[in-house]
């Protein structure tokens, strides 16, 4: 019974885990899209 309570404990974490990265993830795509667009713009006003 307790290794299953303890099992369970830690796939929630995992779960956890996996989510958070995945949210790290969507930011990191979202903070890098808005530097290349940041950056074409720069470009863009060079020219």
């Amino acid at each position: 019974m307790p290794s299953r309570s303890s099992f369970v404990n830690f796939s929630l974490c995992q779960l956890r885990q996996i989510c958070f990265s995945t949210k790290r993830k969507e930011e990191e795509r979202s903070f890098v899209s808005k530097v290349m667009t940041v950056m074409n713009r720069k470009k863009k006003t060079r020219k």
